[in-house]
Formats: structure tokens, sequence, C-alpha cells
């Protein structure tokens, strides 16, 4: 009988930035062991990065755009079977701004990696169009669209300045929505110096949300922004659509409500 003729090797894998799980490696790699660190069919070339899933606040086109730009820090093709090599990626993949944790680095035997990346999320939008995170760090341009839009940074030129007023902004984000709904669409976010920030709404409202609870030691006299937003509320409730009011103090145990123009 004559010898079945092997199938060709398939084409590297391509390196898949997403969540999942994997499933049977230690027994595919014992088995092909011998073969696979020269053979493309157990490769992964970082070239074919593609995005798996990706959080719902981020765009497509910028999952793409991102994938893309990781992916050329990645170098040259690796063999799964060297797990050392795969682990080799995570260092360079944590020198990515955009990049706050590199969650895991998986094999998909036969040809394929699973990377699973923690992301920063952008807070403000400075004035030259550039994104920065919630440590402040830039991000890079503004030019996509991110709901809800990063906060609009005033002043802050000193880092320390501009990485507080960040850090606020991380804090205010998980209630912007709800905000939203009670009628303040908050717009910017200004530094105050000694690590209090203030917000503007789009009525030129301001609240002096004091410091951000991670910004310094003296963050510790302020309240937890959860009840920050519990004292806007209470604003909210003792004067509707907060109608005359130009400043409204939040980080104390009482809001303050100071009129426009006082």
């Amino acid at each position: 009988m004559a010898p079945k003729t092997p199938e060709p090797a398939p084409s590297r894998g391509p390196l898949v930035l997403g969540a999942l799980v994997f499933v049977g490696v230690i027994v595919l790699a014992v088995r092909a062991h011998k073969e696979a660190l020269q053979s493309p069919r157990f490769q992964v070339d970082p070239a074919q990065a593609r995005v798996s899933a990706r959080p719902s606040w981020l765009p497509e086109e910028l999952a793409h755009s991102l994938a893309a730009h990781l992916s050329e820090r990645l170098g040259e093709p690796l063999s799964l079977v060297d797990s050392d090599e795969l682990r080799a990626w995570a260092p360079l993949l944590a020198e990515e701004a955009w990049v706050r944790e590199v969650s895991s680095l998986e094999p998909v035997f036969p040809g394929r990696a699973r990377v699973r990346l923690s992301l920063r999320r952008p807070v403000l939008k400075l004035d030259d169009g550039y994104l920065a995170a919630d440590n402040g760090q830039i991000l890079g341009s503004g030019q996509v669209e991110i709901e809800p839009e990063p906060l609009r940074l005033v002043g802050a030129a000193q880092e320390a300045d501009r990485r507080a007023c960040a850090q606020a902004a991380a804090e205010l984000l998980p209630f912007r929505d709800q905000l939203s709904d009670w009628g303040v669409l908050i717009q910017e976010v200004e530094s105050w110096g000694g690590g209090r920030v203030a917000f503007r709404d789009a009525r030129g409202v301001v609240f002096d949300w004091g410091r951000p609870r991670s910004a310094n030691a003296y963050a510790e006299v302020d309240l937890e922004p959860e009840l920050k937003i519990e004292n806007l509320l209470r604003a909210l409730e003792a004067k509707p659509g907060l109608v005359g009011v130009g400043r409204v103090e939040l980080w104390r145990a009482e809001p303050t409500l100071l009129p426009a123009g006082g």
C-alpha cells in the first residue's frame, strides 16, 4: 500500500486579542514537541493579529488600529511549544500606554495564541486633541468617538495637576450616565491646585469635587465618590435644575450651594 501523502502544513496562525480559555494544551504539546519548534503549524505570527473581543466603549476602528500597533511590538513569529517565548511578550505589551495589565497569554494549538489585555480608558481630552488615561498618561490622538466623551481638560499645565484631574475624571466616569439623566452634563475638568479638582457642566455650573481618593494623603478628609454624587443629588433636590447656582461644593459632609456671580 502506498504511503499516505501528508497534508500540507497550514500557514502560521493569528495572534488573537481577546478573552477565551484553552483546552488540551499539555497533550498536544507532548505529542507534537519534536516537530513543533520549527513547524509553521505550531507557530504564531504577530503580524496576523486580530480582535476577537473588545470593551463596549472602544470603537471598532480604534480596536483594530490598536491591535495592529501592538503587534508591531512583538517582532517575529514564535513557537507555541516554547512557553518562555510567549511569556516574553508580556513586558513588550506592558510598555504600551493603552495597556493597564497583561492579564493572560495563552497558546491555542495548533497555531494560535490568545492575548487578554486590560486597557486604560481615556478620560481626558487635552487642548491639542490628545487623550489621557486615568493615570494622566497620554494615550494618543483623539480623532475617534468614545462614549461618554472624555472630559476637556482646562489648564493643569503641571503633570501632577493633570494626573489629579484624570483620577477625578475616572472617579466620576461610572456616574456620568446617571448625571445626564438628572440634567447634569459634565463637560470640563480643571485643577484648583493642591490636588483639588472641579468639574463644569454645559450650563457653566462648577462642581467642587475636592481631591480624588488616590491623589495624596490629604484626600482622606474628602468624601468617597459615591457620597459626593449623593451630595450632588441633594443639591438638585434643594435647588431643582440648579437655577441661579454657580458652584456646588461636593466634598464636605453637607453640600454647599453658592450663587452664580457670587
